[in-house]
């Protein structure tokens, strides 16, 4: 049962990347997309492609930070969105922050775009997956499909600084282009268990916090009755305390 599950999840990946490539080559979708208007006339193959052409793209006044862009042959994540709103008749544009997947942020991979609102834009061809991950060694996360019980391998640094909140069975989304992972996403909060405790300090409210090292050897502040085997939630994004669990 592994087994053919494994397989027709490898076919139906094999599938999907086909037809997204087919509707991203053909320049016919694209002369369709911008007659819009005339949508209701085509057939129904052509509606179909139509419909995975605009999920294949998005307007820049539509992308938000997140989104993985395919442009000159580079997949740029952005990073920060702003709307730049135009001055008498000026028209406003879009302006994005982004980082090339492949060279980073520490390798000039970072870039910034301005765009028209209405100007549309590529996005990469990626598949989410949710994986659970298993253990990290080293630099490399190992994972697991929970459904084929497939094991992935995915290097720490595409998980970015959050990746330090990866634990066994904390449940992962990584997209995938082809075989390649390019983005991992952690869930906005996760539990973790108190395994050193500093000493309370004191505030001028009257209140306390310290400084405890959690099981994945992160230091969090935390209020002061927060201590050694407590198990407490952190937000992922921010690495901050949020509550006792």
């Amino acid at each position: 049962v592994v087994t053919v599950n494994f397989v027709c999840n490898q076919m139906l990946r094999v599938a999907r990347s086909a037809v997204r490539a087919l509707v991203v080559a053909s320049q016919e979708i694209a002369a369709v997309a911008s007659c819009e208007a005339s949508t209701s006339g085509t057939s129904s193959w052509q509606g179909h492609l139509l419909q995975a052409w605009r999920n294949a793209s998005k307007k820049a006044s539509q992308v938000r930070a997140g989104d993985v862009l395919s442009r000159d042959g580079r997949l740029l994540k952005v990073t920060k969105f702003t709307a730049e709103h135009g001055r008498a008749r000026a028209a406003g544009f879009i302006s994005l922050e982004l980082v090339d997947m492949r060279a980073g942020p520490d390798a000039g991979g970072r870039t910034a775009l301005k765009l028209k609102p209405d100007e549309v834009v590529g996005l990469a061809d990626l598949e989410a997956r949710e994986l659970q991950v298993l253990y990290v060694e080293g630099s490399v996360v190992h994972l697991m499909d929970s459904a084929s019980f497939e094991q992935v391998e995915v290097p720490a640094p595409v998980f970015g600084p959050p990746g330090k909140w990866l634990l066994p069975d904390v449940m992962v989304e990584v997209k995938f282009l082809g075989e390649e992972p390019v983005t991992g996403l952690l869930p906005p909060k996760v539990s973790v268990k108190v395994v050193e405790a500093r000493p309370a300090v004191a505030r001028e409210d009257g209140s306390t916090n310290r400084h405890v090292v959690v099981e994945c050897g992160a230091n969090v502040l935390c209020p002061g009755h927060i201590d050694k085997g407590d198990v407490i939630v952190i937000n992922t994004a921010e690495g901050t305390y949020v509550s006792k669990a």
